[in-house]
């Protein structure tokens, strides 16, 4: 098999490429077919594709559940860290806090029948109980 330099991954290989197609069934006919779906439902890195429109209350759930992870991934890596005290990890706490009613706004928004609204409740709940965890005092000892 020999692999073309010029060729970008994922990029539509011409027609004069493709192999014939030969009996029903065979292996270049299926790989051929399954390399015409694959093209046809590819999503282009960047953006949204051509005709579909971006919902922004979503984008805007979207961009609050990034940050609200990234948040929690700096909250556990500070767990883990032993010359962290409590005084460090207050601010930390503090903002889980403002981020959770953020998240919480961002799901008002969205519709009962929208899946990300799960999932972004379920976020909302964990930030919760990370703060409800800090406040009751169960890192203590």
């Amino acid at each position: 098999m020999k692999i073309d330099p010029n060729m970008i991954i994922g990029a539509v290989t011409p027609q004069a490429g493709r192999p014939a197609k030969g009996a029903g069934g065979s292996f270049e006919e299926i790989l051929g077919s399954v390399q015409e779906k694959r093209t046809e439902g590819a999503v282009r890195i960047g953006g949204p594709l051509p005709g579909m429109p971006v919902d922004p209350v979503a984008l805007n759930a979207l961009k609050a559940g990034e940050e609200a992870l990234d948040k929690l991934e700096t909250y556990r890596r500070a767990l883990e860290n032993p010359a962290l005290g409590l005084k460090d990890l207050e601010p930390m706490v503090v903002d889980l806090s403002r981020m959770k009613d953020r998240v919480e706004e961002a799901v008002s928004f969205l519709s009962d029948a929208d899946p990300l609204r799960a999932v972004m409740s379920e976020m909302a709940g964990v930030l919760g109980a990370e703060v409800a965890r800090f406040r009751r005092g169960d890192l203590v000892g």
